[in-house]
């Protein structure tokens, strides 16, 4: 403990750390996963500081499947998405820190589903590809606020099944399926404190990208997974410098072709869960994870508590928020 004037000792530091409680009042990292397959849909979570499995958070309001996510360091919010009924206009909220259900927080402008969010610790920035009528919005909330989303600006093309990954500052969106062209490996980019039409910021390493995830450190954006042309998954994990346009670097891989996988990170981990992995393997429940400063393969983190692909997930501490 400190000593009365507020001051901690070092041997005082040291015994806090030894016992998880440094810095004071730490909160470990969560990283929430919202789920849908046949049988069940709602979140589940896991801590980001040690490995192991998800557990049971709460219920969806809206069973959602290709749906788009983001959160700030309190709030996730999930947008859009279709299962078995209409495509849906509706964002729901959870508080991070509290297990429990969704709550409403606003609408997207049209109903919109295989799309991809990222955000920074005020805005969640929506880029919202379409299957049945593809476009190119991009939209955005302050999270803090509920409410419906505004116009931001636009894609440099009419996309669907993108991913999407941010820092503080900027958030990369890696486009899929382009109409008129098809699959594609761009990544186009947007300042995240101001309202513009996206840019092109580089290529993946990869030609089709159909279904990747997106997570991000605070200097480094991930693209992992996705389809290809035959809807077999690819395995590799490309990154890029957020501060600098350019082309992708290789990373490593997961432990298997990934496509419509989730993911999220911590400050440190970055993690990816679910998705429809190449045969034999079918739909999947595991949980893989890289140590986004260094480069290398993924890793087993742990499980979800039911195989599933189209889910989505956020965290409290993530690239957008250093």
């Amino acid at each position: 403990m400190p000593s009365y004037s507020g001051i901690w000792s070092l041997p005082a530091q040291m015994q806090a750390v030894g016992a998880g409680n440094w810095p004071p009042n730490y909160v470990a990292p969560v990283a929430i996963n919202a789920q849908y397959d046949v049988t069940s849909s709602g979140y589940t979570s896991f801590n980001l500081t040690t490995t192991g499995n998800a557990s049971v958070f709460g219920n969806l309001i809206y069973s959602r499947s290709q749906f788009a996510g983001c959160s700030s360091s309190t709030r996730g919010l999930f947008a859009g998405g279709d299962s078995s009924g209409p495509v849906s206009t509706s964002i729901e909220y959870i508080t991070i820190a509290s297990a429990g259900n969704g709550t409403s927080f606003g609408s997207l402008s049209t109903a919109t589903y295989q799309f991809a969010g990222a955000s920074n610790s005020t805005r969640g920035i929506w880029f919202c590809a379409n299957q049945a009528a593809p476009t190119n919005r991009i939209e955005y909330s302050t999270i803090a606020t509920l409410g419906n989303t505004i116009d931001f600006g636009d894609s440099v093309a009419d996309i669907r099944g993108n991913g999407a990954g941010a820092t503080s500052t900027r958030a990369l969106c890696a486009l899929g399926f382009h109409v008129g062209v098809g699959q594609v490996n761009t990544v186009e980019y947007v300042t995240i404190a101001t309202t513009g039409n996206a840019v092109d910021f580089g290529d993946l390493t990869t030609s089709e990208r159909y279904k990747t995830t997106g997570f991000s450190s605070n200097t480094r954006v991930f693209f992992a997974g996705g389809g290809g042309g035959t809807g077999s998954g690819f395995n590799v994990i490309d990154y890029f410098t957020a501060a600098t346009t350019g082309n992708a670097t290789d990373f490593g891989d997961l432990d298997n072709g990934l496509n419509a996988p989730a993911a999220t990170s911590s400050s440190v981990y970055g993690v990816v869960m679910g998705g429809f992995g190449s045969n034999p393997y079918g739909v999947t429940n595991v949980i893989q994870y890289v140590t986004m400063s260094s480069s290398g393969n993924a890793t087993d983190w742990g499980d979800l508590t039911v195989a599933q692909y189209d889910n989505e997930a956020c965290s409290s501490v993530h690239g957008g928020l250093s």
